[in-house]
Parts: C-alpha cells; structure tokens; sequence
C-alpha cells in the first residue's frame, strides 16, 4: 500500500516503492519498504525487487514512503508505527 513513483534522476529508470510486511520476521518488527522497477512505456510492466528497506527490529509498519534525491544523494522518508509488544 501507500504507492510512491520515483524517476531516478541518474538512471531515468522508474521505480514504485510501497509499504509491505516481511513475513519472515516478527509481527512486530517487519515493517519493509518495498519496491518495484517499470518495463516498458505503459505502466503495465513491472518487476518486483528486494525491500529498499527492512526495518531491522525497529518498526511494524513502514508506510507512505517517499525518496527525495538532493545533489546526487538519496533521501528516504517514511512513517513508522510499532506494534504493541504482547
């Protein structure tokens, strides 16, 4: 969920990144960025990649990510949420 388009400034490639859930890890902590790399001209074609980030016993959720580019850096931001600890 929480879908964010990114055109990489230095590659011109397209990208989606999301908010997903690593199911190999604790409830509690697999917050994940995912992401996805567009094929093609129509928005149809696209393959799945690794997590840009998996939140390393940090988060629950990782949700409306964005990534921002500042004189060839990368900046990525997003809202996390723990879970409850039961």
């Amino acid at each position: 969920r929480d879908p964010f388009f990114f055109r990489d400034p230095a590659s011109g490639k397209d990208y989606l990144l999301f908010s997903c859930r690593d199911a190999t890890r604790p409830r509690a902590f697999n917050g994940c960025v995912g992401a996805a790399e567009r094929h093609g001209a129509d928005f149809a074609q696209w393959s799945l990649l690794p997590p840009l980030l998996v939140s390393d016993d940090v988060a629950a959720e990782m949700e409306v990510p964005h990534l921002l580019t500042d004189g060839g850096e990368y900046h990525l931001y997003f809202n996390a949420r723990n879970a409850t600890l039961n």
